[in-house]
């Protein structure tokens, strides 16, 4: 009967935990991700606009050796002597990309069901 009540207590704290929001879904961990697929031409689309078409992010290739990567700031604003300008904004990145293919190989985190309303 006492082996019972515990149980049951641990229980209970389980589904407060989960229902409050703190917990993640059972069984849904990180999930690998597909491989990117490289394509001919930069895009930085609007992403206000669902119209443009978007590559598919993924995982780098294996044996893909890249040169530069590509920051797409699709919302920048700026300002010169003819005005205010909003658009796109491109930037080219080189040199050494080791750190930054480290991060993208690293695993996504797990699924969770959103924000922990216990912490304060």
């Amino acid at each position: 009967m006492a082996a019972w009540r515990g149980g049951a207590g641990v229980a209970a704290v389980l589904g407060i935990g989960l229902l409050s929001g703190c917990g993640v879904i059972l069984g849904v961990g990180a999930q690998p991700r597909p491989d990117a697929t490289p394509t001919a031409e930069l895009t930085c689309a609007d992403p206000l606009d669902g119209s443009a078409e978007r590559p598919a992010a993924g995982a780098v290739p294996a044996g893909f050796d890249p040169v530069a990567f590509y920051r797409c700031d699709p919302l920048q604003t700026t300002e010169d002597d003819a005005g205010i300008w909003s658009g796109a904004l491109v930037t080219r990145f080189e040199g050494d990309l080791d750190p930054l293919l480290r991060a993208l190989a690293e695993p996504d985190d797990a699924r969770w069901l959103g924000a922990c309303t216990t912490i304060g």
